[in-house]
């Protein structure tokens, strides 16, 4: 019996070692890959070009909008559709012309935010010796379809 016990012990002490064996290596795993996920700094060309795309993304918005001409067609309607007794038609496009405006501004809102988060990047770029100074200011010297680069005149 007093075998038994020993051996029964023997062998809840192996499966203890082989599940904390089994741990140890579903950690080591999940760190590598951790690893292999992490993201480096980007490059100085790839921050430039993420500068240059915002700044488009905000240009396109801009020339897009006809949310003004819109709204002035819906309000010099109004009269015409009341009375017709079609108000529910003047309020559905009252409606739908704030959505658009809304949706217009939620993008012109993330546009004007990846832009700001894209100079801080460039900014901890150069403080980290990743870009020199030089550059920089070449860069800032550009612009994007006649608009400035520099982030004094478009952070505003």
């Amino acid at each position: 019996m007093a075998d038994k016990k020993s051996q029964e012990e023997r062998e809840n002490l192996k499966k203890k070692r082989r599940e904390e064996e089994r741990k140890l290596i579903d950690i080591l795993k999940y760190k590598r890959s951790c690893v292999r996920l992490a993201p480096t700094l980007p490059t100085e060309e790839d921050v430039q070009e993420k500068i240059q795309t915002f700044l488009k993304e905000i240009l396109n918005i801009a020339r897009e909008d006809a949310a003004q001409k819109e709204f002035a067609e819906i309000r010099g309607s109004q009269l015409k559709l009341y009375a017709r007794e079609e108000a529910a038609l003047y309020r559905a496009r009252v409606e739908n012309a704030w959505l658009k405006t809304n949706h217009v501004k939620e993008r012109f809102c993330r546009a004007s935010e990846g832009l700001a988060m894209t100079y801080e990047t460039y900014n901890f770029l150069i403080l980290a010796e990743g870009a020199p100074h030089e550059s920089r200011a070449n860069f800032f010297a550009g612009d994007v379809q006649g608009l400035s680069l520099d982030p004094a005149f478009t952070s505003d």
